[in-house]
């Protein structure tokens, strides 16, 4: 197994912990993986605005508009996948299991919430949507709405 030193940390690794780089001789970068994410989170949080402005910048050019589309409709066809394989039971309350589109995740703490499921998520991975889906139960839309209606009524009382 071949290794290298990290320039930053100084410690002697392993290949597989270095990016790759090919304008260097071995072929990868000098400091090691663990070395540049420590960089790009220091870049990151003290780039937040500018970062924040360059995105919007991007998605708001028409060229970009088919790159955009692309991945959006990749990353909505993962998550259709996912959500129809967990749909095949139906609703947690009534069973109602003959139209996926009537169907609907719902969280059981609200609190715990932290992207809704009915969007395609472009920067979110599986395990992410896994994550955020076992927070949830399946319900139909009636039973889903009946829930909600009682907990609108319940806030109002709390008035």
């Amino acid at each position: 197994m071949r290794q290298k030193r990290c320039s930053r940390c100084g410690y002697i690794k392993s290949y597989t912990e270095f990016y790759a780089m090919k304008e260097h001789k071995d072929g990868l970068r000098s400091e090691c993986k663990v070395c540049s994410r420590k960089d790009q989170q220091i870049y990151h949080s003290k780039h937040l605005l500018k970062i924040a402005k360059r995105n919007k910048e991007y998605q708001n050019n028409p060229k970009n508009r088919p790159i955009i589309l692309k991945s959006l409709t990749k990353c909505h066809h993962r998550d259709a996948i996912i959500m129809r394989r967990l749909k095949i039971n139906g609703c947690a309350i009534c069973g109602y299991n003959k139209c996926d589109n009537a169907l609907a995740f719902h969280h059981t703490n609200p609190k715990d919430k932290k992207f809704a499921l009915n969007k395609p998520c472009l920067n979110t991975s599986a395990q992410k949507v896994f994550d955020e889906l076992n927070k949830c139960i399946l319900l139909c839309m009636n039973c889903h709405e009946e829930i909600h209606e009682k907990e609108r009524r319940y806030n109002q009382n709390d008035k």
